[in-house]
């Protein structure tokens, strides 16, 4: 919308900005069309948190208690060069989001870290589904549980601290 929106006819022909007002009228309605055609679960995928920003909040909570982890960063728009570079030097389609190599509360408990579980977090929105796991992922968190792994599709940060904080119990 532009700052001629609110003129009055008289002043936008003075002007010479008269179809710059009509222009920004249909500008509006089609924007109001656009809002009402949207469903419910487009609306609230666009207010929800991104991935990213979830990611950000379980790295705080991860650092915070002490768990010695990392992100991987498989996600994301990359060039073909730099995709084809890293696809060499190993990086493979459908590793989880994050990955815990120990568990704080073993250490804690004094547990002999040789038996210690690793734990594997895929994070999705928190207003995602299951449908958007990518057959990749399905197949690294089934292979990690069959390795002894606790695994987790967790749907936002919240989610996947309540879940670790379930398992420290």
């Amino acid at each position: 919308m532009t700052r001629w929106a609110n003129l009055s006819k008289k002043d936008a022909k003075r002007l010479g900005l008269e179809g710059f007002r009509e222009l920004d009228q249909l500008e509006k309605k089609e924007k109001r069309k656009a809002v009402k055609k949207m469903t419910s679960k487009q609306f609230k995928k666009d207010t929800a948190p991104t991935e990213y920003e979830e990611q950000i909040k379980l790295a705080e909570y991860l650092d915070m208690k002490g768990y010695l982890w990392c992100h991987v960063p498989n996600g994301g728009n990359r060039d073909a060069k730099t995709g084809a570079k890293m696809k060499r030097q190993g990086v493979k389609p459908g590793v989880p989001d994050v990955l815990i190599f120990e568990n704080p509360m073993d250490i804690k408990r004094n547990l002999n870290l040789q038996s210690s579980r690793n734990i594997a977090i895929e994070l999705k929105r928190e207003n995602g589904s299951m449908s958007d796991l990518r057959d990749t992922q399905r197949e690294w968190l089934q292979k990690l549980q069959e390795r002894g792994w606790f695994v987790r599709v967790a749907f936002g940060a919240d989610e996947a601290i309540d879940w670790l904080e379930g398992l420290e119990r």
